[in-house]
């Protein structure tokens, strides 16, 4: 691949799928996801589609993710916007 808009142990989502730059192949990119699974893709089909490429490394993500989601929970809490969680209701009668 002449363009390189990824590189090993970039996280991407290409192709429908997402997962972390094992290997970059003349055919294929083998994918690692946050799942432990494995998958092949062909370059042809990556090439063909939108490509985002996280700046995170992947060892950092969950601790960027995480401090980001607290920083809009606080932010939010701090403008006075809330959202209700959906819940429902269940009610047990005993049968005579």
């Amino acid at each position: 691949m002449l363009f390189r808009p990824y590189r090993v142990g970039d996280f991407v989502e290409a192709a429908g799928v997402s997962g972390s730059v094992e290997q970059v192949q003349i055919l294929t990119t083998i994918l690692k996801t946050p799942d432990n699974k494995q998958i092949i893709v062909p370059n042809s089909q990556i090439m063909d589609s939108i490509i985002t490429n996280y700046w995170v490394k992947t060892a950092d993500y969950w601790s960027v993710y995480f401090g980001l989601t607290e920083a809009i929970k606080k932010r939010f809490d701090e403008d006075g916007i809330s959202f209700p969680f959906p819940q429902q209701d269940v009610h047990l009668y005993k049968a005579d």
